[in-house]
């Protein structure tokens, strides 16, 4: 699960949230060591009491790397009328290379924030059960200006990735991995690289809907 802080166009905020029946949530999560739900953006205390139980494993995001961009980036990245791709992983780390790893992915991000006006988010955290390893979050609201653009051939931000952030990862596939999007989107990512393939891929086209809207309210 992610969240993007969305109060300023919606008018919704963290009071806003109704928690799920009983029901619904064992239609998706069963136990706190093997289901996970992050809930990144804008969040207060009354909210995490409200979502936290003991069938999934929550982790509350504040502090982290990279960017969410808010509303006041204005219409370009949030009002595309693509549809939207979401990518979360579990990444290791190898050990005692966090502090090096997560200076260079800043950096790295730190271009990719205005190079790419539809990558909505490119962010990540350090576990709070596993000190080398991160959750990653990629929100791109459309294929050309946010996915592609978040790692253009060649750039600046090609040479800080590669020669920087992912040689600090540990070798092989990651250990959790999931893409949200549509079919073509998705196929057209792993075209692109195919080390995309290694993600779990669920469709918008009538699976899992519906599909986010991030520009609505523009």
């Amino acid at each position: 699960m992610c969240s993007l802080d969305r109060s300023r166009v919606a008018d919704d905020a963290p009071t806003d949230y109704v928690s799920e029946p009983a029901a619904l949530k064992k239609c998706y999560a069963g136990s706190a060591e093997t289901d996970h739900c992050q809930v990144w953006g804008g969040w207060d205390e009354a909210l995490k009491a409200k979502m936290s139980d003991a069938d999934c494993h929550y982790a509350f995001v504040k502090p982290l790397r990279g960017f969410l961009k808010d509303l006041s980036f204005g219409a370009k990245g949030f009002a595309t009328g693509s549809p939207p791709m979401i990518w979360i992983s579990k990444r290791l780390i190898k050990p005692g290379r966090m502090e090096v790893c997560g200076k260079n992915f800043v950096e790295g991000t730190k271009r990719m924030f205005w190079a790419a006006p539809a990558a909505l988010g490119v962010c990540e955290y350090t576990c709070d059960d596993n000190p080398d390893a991160v959750w990653s979050l990629r929100v791109f609201n459309d294929f050309d200006t946010g996915f592609k653009a978040h790692f253009p051939v060649p750039s600046f931000i090609l040479f800080r990735m590669v020669f920087n952030v992912i040689p600090e990862w540990v070798p092989g596939k990651f250990p959790f991995g999931v893409s949200f999007s549509t079919k073509e989107y998705i196929e057209m990512a792993c075209n692109a690289n195919a080390g995309n393939k290694s993600y779990t891929q669920y469709y918008w086209d009538g699976r899992i809907g519906p599909m986010p809207d991030f520009g609505k309210g523009f």
